[in-house]
């Protein structure tokens, strides 16, 4: 984590945001690039699987190859993928629980 985010944190913590709060705010802050990650990579795979699979498969010989995925496993990645974000911004944000507001405040 970079110094200014998690100074921005400390500040945070000793102002007297609770840490779901700062929990939520570090979810809030990666979200949008998670879903913008996980839609550009939903497309990339619409557009481009079929292509890249038979081009693969070419250097063996296969000239032809149908690739498909279910919907059903490509929002499930999604959704995995998003739980592990969410996790990941519980814990950032428990890091933050022992700190105490005193000594936070008397930290360069």
């Amino acid at each position: 984590m970079p110094y200014a985010s998690r100074m921005g944190k400390r500040v945070s913590k000793a102002l007297g945001y609770t840490s779901g709060e700062l929990m939520r705010r570090t979810l809030m802050t990666n979200i949008l690039i998670i879903v913008t990650g996980i839609v550009i990579g939903i497309v990339m795979r619409v557009l481009f699987t079929n292509r890249l699979i038979l081009i693969g498969l070419s250097t063996f010989g296969i000239k032809q190859n149908s690739f498909s995925t279910s919907p059903v496993w490509i929002a499930l990645t999604a959704l995995m993928i998003i739980v592990c974000a969410v996790i990941s911004a519980f814990f950032r944000g428990k890091g933050i629980t022992k700190l105490e507001p005193v000594k936070i405040l008397k930290e360069k």
